[in-house]
């Protein structure tokens, strides 16, 4: 089945709308179109749950892992531009750094990042979501060093305050439904101050597929689509954030010796 790439992803945004308007009229829209699904949402967070538990990279991110999905020839944010950003948004905004982690696994990230600001004298506060508790005692002492830890899915939190730095490397956004991933995303972007930047890392093939979900499980029942039809949704995408005042660009980067997308947004207006 052909890719629909026409206004595949433009929901109607009200223009010009305050920050928690714009939030509440993209969940309205998400509680809408997921509805009817509630049944296979409910068993596909269990198998997502299973599946972050046998799969170790998941669990075990680190910083590291997130610098090296930095593409060198990004234009937005580098694995060498990385900490000078964080540098330069402090100093501009004379705040703390307001950091969010979209599935923490078991808290490397957000922990290691927190304690290399802190050496930087760089004041900031952190906030993870996550689908599932662990038990492990990575987990335990790496969310007490996490300012605060949200468990729910992507989909269901309504951001309160804006971003300096979002991150999503295999989070909830890629396991969201795909009639609401658009959504989602626009969520998340929009919930970026001026200036900060958005990454997530996914798997293009699979997340933005031209999927018809059947009731009995929206989610693996898709259709691969071919490199032509990713290009030309993939310039769809970045030209539809550009017209939303992002700045866009997806790459491909080798993680974990696979090839994967990265998506890197920065908000310009």
């Amino acid at each position: 089945m052909a890719l629909k790439i026409q206004n595949s992803f433009k929901p109607k945004i009200p223009p010009k709308t305050k920050f928690g308007n714009i939030h509440d009229f993209l969940e309205m829209l998400i509680i809408k179109k997921k509805k009817n699904f509630e049944d296979s949402k409910q068993r596909f967070d269990k198998y997502i749950s299973q599946e972050s538990i046998n799969n170790t990279w998941f669990h075990q991110r680190q910083l590291s892992d997130y610098l090296d999905i930095l593409p060198v020839d990004s234009k937005i944010i580098t694995k060498n531009s990385f900490f000078n950003f964080l540098k330069t948004r402090s100093k501009e905004t004379r705040e703390e750094l307001s950091i969010l982690d979209d599935g923490i696994g078991d808290g490397f990230f957000l922990s290691e990042l927190k304690n290399e600001l802190n050496k930087l004298n760089i004041r900031n506060k952190t906030t993870g979501i996550t689908l599932s508790k662990s038990d492990t005692e990575n987990f335990k002492k790496n969310i007490a060093n996490i300012n605060e830890v949200l468990y729910t899915r992507t989909e269901d939190y309504v951001p309160k305050k804006r971003f300096d730095l979002i991150t999503s490397a295999y989070g909830g956004f890629n396991y969201s439904f795909e009639i609401i991933k658009k959504e989602v995303l626009l969520k998340l972007a929009y919930s970026l101050k001026k200036g900060g930047v958005l990454i997530i890392l996914f798997d293009l093939d699979m997340s933005l597929v031209n999927l018809k979900p059947k009731k009995e499980n929206p989610y693996i029942n898709y259709n691969f689509i071919s490199p032509k039809e990713i290009t030309r949704f993939s310039t769809t995408l970045i030209q539809s954030l550009n017209k939303r005042g992002f700045d866009a660009e997806i790459k491909k980067v080798s993680a974990k010796n696979m090839l994967q997308d990265v998506l890197i947004i920065k908000r310009v207006k």
